[in-house]
């Protein structure tokens, strides 16, 4: 039983990018589903759903989380484990409640549930290890604006289930057990009926990745006192430098916005990134830093978004500024989803973090160093007459905020990312992320223009399709790219109309699977 679980887990991890073999997707889930029916009382039950679990997601996530610190990897998986022990206690207790077929019934609304709770009860708030992202690449991406990421992961789990109903011959409540799921999924037909189209607007982005530059590393340590002058108009002149190499690169060519990455000038993750550092280098109330970004937004006559460590009201921020032509300061967004570990630290009391490396490590934020979160989520900003998101790092791996700036109107998300944890094992974890980001882009059909120093830069269009380049490993090259392209405001999915509406069908259909069994003898 505990290896067909293993094995399932396995087979699942080979479904996602970046392996990609995605239609082994649903035999995986199988194989899991197959192992619960063996399983003979709710303990082994629950602890074979946490082993596929914990199989699947270590593999995806071993390439790069062990090189960041082998116990925060250990951690993210123990979180996992326990989450989805719920998953198969669950599918225990309907199978000792009405029966096999009624729990395979039930298993595809149940695998909806958990990976709906799981990103919002684990401390790494991630949709990339839900079964509907192992589709993200797969030509199942068009059924995306109908079903959104849950509706995909339904899809998977529902065939998942129908391959075991297959083997149960003799049960008689097999017939209704492969009607519930194709029952939810028809509901999905009508409500795709009728949305609006939206009116076209033309937009171009040019964005740009910034290598990481070791020099920044030295700044803002090398100030014990106040920023003297000399040294913050030396400051300035390194700024033009590194930014002038965009306009370099853009030429003649005019756009409508400059997207620069998380921690473009990048000084927060200098080795002594206390509140003290950033108000010698002028940050509070966005000094020096804003002011080189205004510098550079007047000579490129554009809008430019950038993502830096801000100290307002002695707390510290990562945030996205937006710059207007004229060098204004238009707008901020800050990071609601904060990186556990290396901006803030979770469950705190228990004292995990006196294990973290020693010394100066800037992948780990200290106890009296935490950044706070943004009070608005999903902060919407404005270019011109168009609204848009600007999710930061971990608050792309969230699919509740993409759908959040949805609902308020954005047009576009402007993503940027550092990714340094995972700057020694970069493909697998941009390969999930991507394919996560295509998801999103689909299903609410809001395209995505991305930058970042260790990840994928270009853009994702509203039907998914992505246009992007490595920013990562000795073979890029390429410092911008620049998107025409026409975005939709109004235009509306099934998805983004109705929200992801498979997670309360799944209340519902978890309902009828009791209504449509008889208690199992």
């Amino acid at each position: 039983m505990f290896a067909l679980a293993a094995a399932g887990g396995g087979v699942l991890w080979l479904s996602f990018p970046s392996v990609g073999l995605w239609p082994l997707a649903p035999l995986g889930a199988a194989l899991l589903f197959a192992a619960l029916l063996r399983s003979p009382d709710l303990p082994r039950t629950a602890a074979a759903a946490a082993l596929a679990k914990v199989v699947c997601t270590a593999a995806m996530s071993f390439s790069y989380l062990w090189g960041v610190w082998p116990p925060v990897w250990v951690l993210y998986e123990l979180n996992y484990g326990l989450l989805w022990a719920g998953f198969g206690a669950a599918f225990h207790l309907v199978r000792r409640w009405r029966g096999d077929a009624a729990a395979l019934a039930a298993a595809p609304f149940l695998w909806v549930l958990f990976d709906w709770l799981t990103p919002r009860a684990h401390f790494f708030p991630s949709d990339i290890p839900s079964l509907g992202n192992a589709f993200g690449n797969s030509p199942l991406l068009a059924l995306a604006p109908r079903l959104g990421l849950y509706g995909l992961t339904f899809l998977g789990a529902a065939a998942a289930a129908l391959l075991n109903l297959l083997l149960l011959r003799k049960d008689p409540g097999r017939r209704r057990a492969a009607l519930l799921p194709a029952g939810a999924l028809a509901l999905a037909l009508p409500l795709s009926l009728g949305l609006p189209g939206g009116e076209p607007a033309g937009l171009s982005v040019a964005m740009a990745r910034l290598r990481e530059d070791p020099v920044e590393k030295t700044w803002a340590d090398a100030e014990r006192e106040p920023l003297r002058p000399e040294r913050r108009a030396e400051f300035f002149r390194y700024a033009a430098g590194r930014l002038g190499g965009v306009l370099e690169a853009l030429g003649p060519r005019r756009v409508d916005l400059i997207l620069l990455p998380e921690d473009a000038i990048d000084l927060s993750f200098s080795a002594d990134r206390s509140k003290e550092a950033f108000e010698r280098w002028g940050l509070e109330d966005n000094g020096a830093l804003v002011e080189a970004y205004r510098a550079f937004a007047r000579e490129a006559k554009t809008a430019v978004a950038a993502g830096m460590t801000t100290l307002r009201a002695g707390k510290l921020r990562n945030t996205v500024v937006l710059i207007g032509p004229e060098g204004d300061l238009a707008g901020m967004s800050d990071k609601h989803h904060l990186t556990a570990g290396s901006e803030r630290l979770p469950l705190q009391a228990l004292g995990y973090w006196r294990l973290f490396p020693k010394g100066d490590d800037p992948r780990f934020v200290r106890v009296d160093e935490q950044y706070v979160p943004g009070e608005a989520p999903e902060r919407a900003l404005r270019l011109g007459g168009l609204r848009f998101g600007a999710p930061m790092c971990m608050e792309g791996h969230a699919s509740r905020m993409a759908l959040g700036w949805k609902r308020q109107g954005a047009a576009f998300l402007a993503f940027s990312a550092n990714a340094q944890w995972f700057a020694g094992a970069p493909e697998a974890y941009n390969n999930q992320l991507l394919s996560l980001l295509r998801v999103q882009a689909a299903a609410y059909a809001l395209p995505v223009f991305m930058t970042g120093k260790q990840s994928f830069f270009g853009w994702v269009d509203a039907r998914g399709r992505a246009s992007v380049l490595p920013g990562f490993g000795e073979a890029s090259k390429t410092e911008v790219l620049v998107a025409e392209t026409e975005v939709r405001p109004g235009l509306q999915t099934a998805a983004s109309r109705w929200g992801e509406y498979f997670v309360p069908l799944s209340v519902f259909g978890l309902l009828g699977v009791f209504l449509l069994f008889r208690r199992s003898a």
